[in-house]
C-alpha cells in the first residue's frame, strides 16, 4: 500500500492526529489483486471484510520526505 510522501500530503500526520484523539482510523487496502476476486467481493458485499485495516500508529512516524509503502499478507495467506 502506497504512503504518499509529506512534501505531497499531510495525510499520515493528520489521520496520526486523529486517532489520537479518539477516533477509529484505518488505512484500508484490498487483500485481492484480481478483478474476478473484486467483482465477487463486490457481489457479495465483502469488499470491506476482504480487505486489510491498518492503524496510522502501526505504521508510526514516518522518517522521511519519502515515498513509503506497507506490505501485509492476511493471516489466510490471501
Amino acid at each position: 500500500m502506497h504512503l504518499r510522501s509529506r512534501l505531497i500530503s499531510d495525510q499520515h500526520a493528520l489521520l496520526e492526529s486523529l486517532e489520537q484523539a479518539g477516533n477509529d482510523v484505518f488505512y484500508a487496502s484490498p487483500s485481492f489483486h484480481t478483478i474476478v476476486a473484486l467483482n465477487t467481493a463486490y457481489a457479495r458485499r465483502r469488499v470491506w471484510d476482504r480487505s486489510s485495516k491498518i492503524r496510522p500508529d502501526v505504521v508510526g512516524l514516518l522518517p522521511d520526505d519519502k515515498a513509503h509503502h506497507v506490505s501485509f499478507q492476511q493471516a489466510n495467506g490471501t
